[in-house]
């Protein structure tokens, strides 16, 4: 009889380890959600860094975390296609219809009065003095720089549909269709009678680049979830090109300003997706615990006085809109839907220590209803267009 007892007893035991284990695995696996206070509880959106975080990479709130003090306020009166802030009170922006505004301390000046029709792209150069615009027949469009200084457009003979601003100073690269494939070229922006420079030909239909550093070019297709391909590495200096990638669908890259540390986006070929931090080799660095799409994060750096009075690097953050909803998000095609307008969300705002990994809230105001893209730090203050009314918005922490 006690045998029996004893052999009950037993089984007992290991059943409650099974349930409790089976439990704890579920928390683990549950999708995240953002707290409704406005301030990330352990395990809860956006979490940390796996293995950068304080608390030992657990999901929560490293030392350092917590709410920032944070004021919202809407700074264009009239809908922005795209923007460069200067200061916290100094930007400047090329709204829908062409027209080139600048706003310091409040005042409005329209730079260009001229309107364009069928803006297709608009792009600030690296110190904002210069904006590359692209618009007209999609098939056939025109080209325009705009130069802040002078206040006046500089139309580019070429017409390309594809392009990118290098990240140092004035040069361009685009695509020119060649024999069946296409021609990676550059050009000088920042020089009278600048002559176009072929760097390489690739066999990449709708070419998609990004310029992120003096001499690194990347070359893609326009992401889909539909179809898988290659990131090729373009050296300008070589014009040697390398795979940067593994195959993989919806690719979307965002970088900082030094082109040593990614964000990508990747598709699950389906729905959803993952975020993973890279180097500038394209290896993986961190995975992260949360979804949002890259083109809604940005890079920034914190500065501090050394003792030599030089101001040093001490931490490098990822501040992202991310999507409240996560598992509507994670149950939608991306970035399909997303950049077909197909799909709107309500975002949070959250920033990321990469030395740490802790998790700062800078806005989590369930009553805002922000859709953010191109998202800019300066300072102290937060700067995003909401793709809800096209305005820009900042937010100073």
């Amino acid at each position: 009889m006690k045998r029996l007892i004893l052999i009950i007893l037993i089984i007992v035991v290991v059943a409650g380890l099974i349930v409790g284990g089976l439990i704890l695995r579920g928390r683990g696996d549950a999708t995240p959600e953002p707290a409704t206070n406005g301030t990330p509880s352990p395990g809860q959106l956006p979490g940390t860094i796996p293995g950068l975080s304080s608390n030992g990479g657990t999901g929560g709130v490293g030392e350092g975390g917590g709410l920032l003090p944070s004021e919202t306020n809407i700074i264009s009166s009239e809908p922005i296609y795209a923007y460069f802030a200067y200061a916290k009170d100094h930007w400047a922006g090329i709204q829908a219809d062409g027209k080139v505004v600048e706003v310091q301390n409040g005042q409005l000046d329209v730079l260009s009065s001229t309107e364009i029709d069928g803006l297709i792209e608009a792009s600030f150069s690296f110190d904002g003095k210069k904006i590359l615009a692209i618009f007209g027949d999609r098939e056939n469009p025109a080209v325009s720089v705009f130069n802040i200084e002078s206040e006046a457009w500089e139309p580019i003979s070429a017409s390309f549909k594809a392009a990118d601003w290098s990240p140092s100073d004035y040069k361009i690269t685009y695509v020119l269709a060649k024999g069946g494939k296409s021609a990676i070229m550059t050009l000088d922006l920042g020089t009278l009678k600048a002559t176009p420079r072929e760097l390489v030909a690739v066999s990449v239909r709708d070419v998609s680049l990004d310029w992120i550093s003096p001499s690194q070019i990347l070359i893609a297709e326009r992401p889909t979830a539909q179809v898988l391909s290659n990131i090729l590495s373009l050296d300008i200096n070589s014009k040697k090109l390398s795979v940067f990638s593994t195959p993989a669908a919806g690719q979307v890259f965002t970088w900082s300003s030094k082109g040593d540390t990614g964000l990508f986006f990747k598709s699950s070929g389906v729905r959803g997706g993952s975020l993973e931090i890279l180097n500038s080799k394209g290896e993986k660095v961190e995975s992260l615990n949360f979804l949002t799409l890259s083109s809604k994060c940005v890079f920034s750096e914190e500065l501090t006085e050394d003792a030599n009075k030089k101001m040093v690097v001490t931490d490098t953050f990822l501040n992202c809109a991310v999507p409240r909803d996560s598992q509507a998000f994670s149950n939608s095609v991306l970035p399909d839907d997303y950049f077909k307008k197909a799909l709107k969300t309500l975002d949070s705002f959250f920033r990321i220590s990469l030395k740490d990994g802790s998790v700062t809230t800078i806005s989590a105001d369930q009553s805002k209803t922000f859709d953010a893209r191109d998202v800019q730090v300066v300072g102290d203050n937060l700067f995003f267009i909401n793709e809800l009314d096209q305005k820009l918005y900042a937010i100073s922490f």
